[in-house]
């Protein structure tokens, strides 16, 4: 997605506004939006499933 997105749903997760949320790897800004969060707030982080260049997590 883009940059500005990544913050919005970063903001929301930390909030306790999102409890779930789907990277699209092959986007621009996937990576930088990964690398951003701080994995120490948002609780349980699972890899549900891999498949092809998504990644869905449970928060």
């Amino acid at each position: 997605m883009t940059k500005g997105t990544n913050e919005g749903i970063i903001k929301a997760i930390n909030e306790g506004i999102i409890s779930s949320t789907t990277v699209m790897i092959n986007m621009p800004y996937s990576y930088e939006g990964i690398k951003s969060m701080d994995f120490k707030s948002t609780g349980n982080l699972t890899l549900l499933q891999e498949e092809n260049y998504f990644l869905n997590f449970y928060i």
